[in-house]
């Protein structure tokens, strides 16, 4: 008998949630890193050495911090991916199914107690 939902999906599951928190903890370092970067650019006394590495490391951050981002806002977070697997699975012939079901046990029921 088949799973009804993939093992394989409620890892995705997790892993999405973690590539997330690591994206914002990785946007995190990078707003500090540009604090650090303003406070060397600005504050230098024409040392033209510091400001040359500063104009070097600034793009691969810029790089860094749009694929974080992107990818933060792209991937939802596990609740909103657990609304969307259920109701990829919900359909209108599962709750009739499930309505029959539910009525059966309830008359089941019913006989039950009144047959005590």
């Amino acid at each position: 008998m088949d799973p009804i939902i993939s093992p394989w999906l409620i890892y995705a599951l997790y892993l999405a949630d973690q590539i997330k928190i690591l994206c914002s903890g990785i946007l995190g370092i990078i707003l500090i890193l540009f604090g650090l970067e303003f406070l060397v650019y600005y504050m230098s006394d024409e040392n033209m050495k510091d400001i040359y590495y500063c104009k070097k490391a600034f793009k691969p951050i810029l790089i860094l911090t749009i694929i974080c981002g992107v990818l933060y806002l792209v991937i939802p977070d596990q609740k909103t991916l657990l609304v969307m697997i259920s109701s990829s699975y919900i359909t209108p012939d599962n709750v009739q199914g499930a309505e029959q079901h539910i009525i059966d046990f309830m008359s089941q029921l019913k006989e039950a107690i009144n047959g005590h």
